[in-house]
């Protein structure tokens, strides 16, 4: 019998299999829900190269939301348990092919998963040292300002600016 993922029992399916879409690598997504969280199913030409990964229900809702794999690309890994941020907060991660989801795991946003893509924040948000530098884990998804795009961690906030392509830092 398989073991149940790190978060709990996934429970019984309240869906059945659908296509989700195509991720950026021409990766075909199929998702199945459960009531605590859902499948997402990668399928490859090379049948070897298919992969299942599991997501807890905030990170199904906001995969859901943010429009599946064109937005995210396909899961690749998780749920990791990275270091604490400097402010106290723990998280799991995923890894996605267009950037890296967190799931708060104690603190104010406990049970929330925000998502930090790689064609905007991601880049720069390694070079600062990610959850473990002083922005700590992201607080909210990005979103539209004046300048560009904005993303807020605990420790300051992002800004993508569309006209010059640069992500400006604010602690």
């Amino acid at each position: 019998m398989k073991s149940p993922p790190p978060w709990g029992d996934l429970g019984n399916p309240t869906s059945p299999v659908v296509d989700v879409g195509v991720s950026s690598s021409g990766a075909r997504v199929r998702m199945q829900t459960y009531e605590n969280g859902s499948l997402l199913y990668r399928v490859e030409r090379d049948p070897r190269d298919n992969w299942v990964g599991a997501l807890p229900p905030s990170a199904t809702d906001a995969y859901i939301r943010h429009g599946g794999p064109a937005y995210y690309g396909t899961l690749n890994g998780g749920p990791y348990q990275p270091a604490a941020s400097l402010y106290g907060t723990t998280s799991k991660s995923f890894l996605f092919d267009n950037g890296c989801g967190y799931l708060h795991t104690n603190g104010d946003k406990n049970g929330q998963f925000f998502y930090v893509r790689n064609l905007t924040f991601y880049p720069a948000y390694d070079k600062i040292g990610r959850q473990e530098g002083q922005m700590g884990l992201p607080v909210s998804d990005e979103y539209r300002v004046k300048e560009g795009l904005r993303q807020d961690f605990e420790g300051g906030y992002l800004v993508y600016n569309l006209n010059t392509s640069k992500v400006e830092v604010y602690r």
